[in-house]
C-alpha cells in the first residue's frame, strides 16, 4: 500500500504448493487507494524444463534462500547458514519442512566467473561447471550447473591431436606443415560445426521458449474467460436464491399486506360515516390511520423490489440492524402463521459492517427459513438473533430450538446438492457461503448443545 507494489515468494496457506505472489496497489480516480490485486505465479513448467535438460539450475533471493529450482529436495534451503534474526524473518509467514533453511551440501563460489565445484545429485557426487547471473528481479541470482564430462573429453581429444603433432614433427617440416595445415582446416570445420549445432541449439530453445509463452497466454485466456464464467453464473445462483426465497415467503407477505388493506377498508367505512354526521373532526384519527397503513404496505413492496432486483454487487458500509430489519419486514408475516417466537437481541443502530445490504438480507432471509422450516414439528419453535462484536469482526448468530442438523452430513453441509430437505436441492446453503465469503467473511454451523446454530462472521466497516 505505501510503494505502490510487492513481491513475495511462500507456499500457498491452503495448496501448500509454492508460487511467487506479485502484489499491485489499486488507486481509484481520485489517486486514493482502495484496495490491492495479487496474482500468484506457479513455476512448474518452468522448473520442468530445467529437469528435462539435465542441467540443475536453482534461483536465489537476496536473502541467500533457494526459491526455484530443478531439484526439489534444495528448495528453501541457503547457500550459508543464517543466523538466527535472518531465520526468524523467513519463517515468519511460511510452513516448512525440517531442512527448509538449511545449507546446501556443497559450497557454492561467490562469483560471477564461471567454476569448477563438486555437487552431490541423485546421491553421487559429480563435477560440475558452475555459473551465475542476475535477473529481471533485483536482488534475485539464477545458478546454472553444467555437466564437466563433455569439456573433459573434448581436452583429452586436443591431447591426443598435440600428440600426433609432436610424432609428425619428428618426422621432418615438411610433415608438420601439411600436418598443421589439416589441423587448420579440422578447426575450421570444427568451429563451423560446432557454430552450426550453437545456431541450431539456440532454435530450438527459442522455439521451446515461445510455444511455452504462447501456451501460457491462452492458459491465462482460458482461466480469464473461466473467471467471468464463474462470476456470471455465481451471480445467476444468487438471483435464483433471491426468487426462490421470495416464493416460500410470498403468502407471509401477502397476509402482511392483506390485514392492512382490510383495515384500510374499515377505516375509510368509519371516516366515511363521521362526515356523513358532520364530523369532521372525528373522521380525522381513521384518515390517520389509513395513511400509517398505507405507509406499511409501501415498506413491505419497497422491500419486495428491492430483495428481488438484480443488480451489481458492491461493497460498502451497511447498517447490520437495518438489513435485519429488512428480513424481519419479509418473514414476519410468515413467522406469525408459522407460530414462531423470534428472540432478537438489540444492537446498536450504528452497527455498520463491509457488505451488500440487499445480498446481506438474502443470505439471513435464507437462514431464518431453514430455522423455520426445521421446526415445523417443534412444539414451541423458537428463533434466536443474537449480535457479538470482536473488534475487527462482527458474528450475527441465527439460532433455532429445532432437532439440529443431521451428524450423517454436517461435515458436508456446504457441499454443492447436500441437503436434509425431502425437495432441496442443496444450493441455499452454498449461495449463502458464497455470498459472505465475497464480503470478506464467513459463514460456519456453530455446534450447539440443542438445535443449529449457524454464524455469519463479518468486518467491521
Amino acid at each position: 500500500m505505501r510503494d505502490g507494489r510487492a513481491e513475495f515468494f511462500a507456499l500457498g496457506t491452503v495448496s501448500g504448493r509454492p508460487g511467487l505472489y506479485l502484489s499491485r496497489r489499486v488507486d481509484d480516480n481520485s489517486g486514493r487507494a482502495v484496495g490491492v490485486v495479487v496474482v500468484k505465479v506457479e513455476f512448474d513448467a518452468l522448473e520442468a524444463e530445467w529437469t528435462a535438460s539435465g542441467e540443475p539450475a536453482y534461483v536465489v533471493d537476496p536473502g541467500g534462500v533457494i526459491l526455484i529450482t530443478s531439484v526439489p529436495e534444495w528448495r528453501f534451503r541457503t547457500l550459508k547458514p543464517l543466523d538466527l534474526a535472518s531465520r526468524q524473518l523467513t519463517l515468519a509467514d511460511q510452513t516448512l519442512g525440517h531442512e527448509a533453511l538449511t545449507p546446501l551440501p556443497f559450497a557454492t563460489p561467490d562469483t560471477n566467473r564461471p567454476s569448477l565445484i563438486k555437487a552431490p545429485l541423485g546421491g553421487v557426487e559429480r563435477d560440475w561447471m558452475h555459473s551465475r547471473a542476475g535477473t529481471a528481479t533485483p536482488g534475485w541470482t539464477l545458478h546454472l550447473l553444467t555437466p564437466t564430462r563433455g569439456a573433459i573429453e573434448r581436452a583429452t581429444a586436443n591431447a591426443r591431436a598435440l600428440t600426433a603433432l609432436i610424432l609428425t614433427l619428428i618426422f621432418g617440416v615438411g610433415g608438420v606443415l601439411l600436418r598443421r595445415r589439416q589441423q587448420a582446416v579440422a578447426r575450421e570445420r570444427a568451429t563451423e560445426a560446432a557454430r552450426i549445432e550453437l545456431e541450431r541449439r539456440i532454435a530450438e530453445r527459442t522455439q521451446d521458449l515461445s510455444d511455452a509463452n504462447m501456451a501460457l497466454n491462452r492458459q491465462i485466456e482460458e482461466r480469464q474467460l473461466a473467471e467471468a464464467a464463474r462470476e456470471a453464473l455465481r451471480d445467476e445462483l444468487v438471483q435464483a436464491g433471491k426468487l426462490a426465497a421470495l416464493g416460500q415467503i410470498a403468502a407471509g407477505v401477502a397476509h402482511e399486506i392483506n390485514q392492512p388493506v382490510a383495515a384500510i377498508r374499515t377505516q375509510a367505512e368509519t371516516a366515511s360515516a363521521y362526515l356523513e354526521r358532520d364530523q369532521a373532526s372525528k373522521a380525522a384519527r381513521p384518515l390517520q390511520k389509513i395513511g400509517d397503513l398505507t405507509a406499511r404496505i409501501g415498506a413491505i413492496t419497497q422491500e419486495l423490489r428491492a430483495f428481488s432486483r438484480k443488480a451489481e454487487p458492491r461493497l460498502e458500509a451497511v447498517s447490520l440492524p437495518q438489513a435485519i430489519d429488512g428480513a424481519l419486514l419479509l418473514l414476519g408475516g410468515r413467522m406469525r402463521q408459522l407460530g414462531v417466537r423470534l428472540v432478537r437481541e438489540k444492537a446498536p443502530a450504528n452497527l455498520m459492517i463491509m457488505g451488500d445490504r440487499f445480498r446481506l438480507e438474502q443470505v439471513i432471509v435464507n437462514l431464518m427459513q431453514n430455522a423455520m422450516e426445521a421446526l415445523e414439528d417443534t412444539p414451541t419453535p423458537v428463533v434466536t438473533l443474537s449480535i457479538l462484536h470482536r473488534g475487527a469482526e462482527i458474528d450475527l448468530i441465527v439460532a433455532d430450538n429445532g432437532p439440529g442438523v443431521p451428524a450423517d452430513i454436517r461435515d458436508q453441509l456446504f457441499t454443492p446438492f447436500v441437503t436434509s430437505k425431502p425437495n432441496g436441492l442443496g444450493l441455499g446453503l452454498v449461495i449463502c457461503r458464497d455470498i459472505i465469503a465475497s464480503f470478506g467473511g464467513e459463514l460456519s454451523l456453530r455446534p450447539s448443545p440443542a438445535g443449529a446454530e449457524f454464524v455469519i462472521t463479518l468486518k467491521a466497516a
